[in-house]
């Protein structure tokens, strides 16, 4: 019978050496901000556990992440007619950095592993459509469209299992620079709160 030695947490940084994320406002930060403020996320939301106190949590967190991005090297194998990761940007004093851009014709593309079920009407997750509107108003190089390659871990939640999909969205102009009024007003919002 075999005897188990040792059992420890293993350490997994897939972006070692990878970009450092500039100080001041991001458009993840101001749409988590109002989505707690406006109660459509809990205020002890799984992804801010990064602030936990409990370790655990803290581990979770950034499994979860650790997930997403070996999720998004592996499209980066696999999909050479994209280029990820282009870099932060930063529009009107607001920082954001888009997972990739279709080479051939500018197309936003966003990654997401999500527990989320997939019979979930993609054009309800609120802060993915924020997000993704944001930067395509920020980006004048993006074409109106956006590509999400969604990994669904638990599927339907019917256990068949996971599901990969690609869904191609297009946005007016109009819904863009919407997103983006509501960012500058969330960061109004803080700066008024800071002073």
């Amino acid at each position: 019978m075999p005897s188990l030695l040792a059992k420890q947490p293993g350490v997994c940084n897939l972006r070692a050496g990878g970009s450092v994320r500039a100080s001041g406002y991001h458009v993840s930060d101001l749409l988590r901000s109002r989505a707690i403020r406006g109660k459509l996320l809990p205020a002890d939301d799984e992804e801010l556990d990064f602030a936990s106190t409990d370790p655990k949590r803290q581990q979770a967190a950034h499994r979860r992440v650790q997930l997403g991005l070996a999720f998004e090297s592996r499209l980066e194998v696999e999909r050479q007619d994209i280029l990820f990761h282009p870099g932060e940007r930063t529009h009107s004093g607001i920082a954001y950095n888009i997972d990739g851009r279709n080479k051939s014709d500018g197309r936003l593309v966003e990654c997401k592993l999500t527990w989320k079920s997939s019979r979930h009407n993609i054009l309800y997750i609120f802060l993915w459509m924020m997000q993704v509107k944001a930067y395509l108003y920020a980006d004048a190089d993006l074409s109106p469209e956006v590509d999400f390659h969604v990994y669904w871990v638990m599927g339907d939640y019917s256990w068949r299992g996971p599901i990969y999909e690609i869904i191609t969205i297009a946005f007016t102009h109009e819904e863009c620079e919407q997103a983006w009024e509501f960012l500058e007003l969330e960061r109004e919002y803080l700066e008024r709160k800071i002073a």
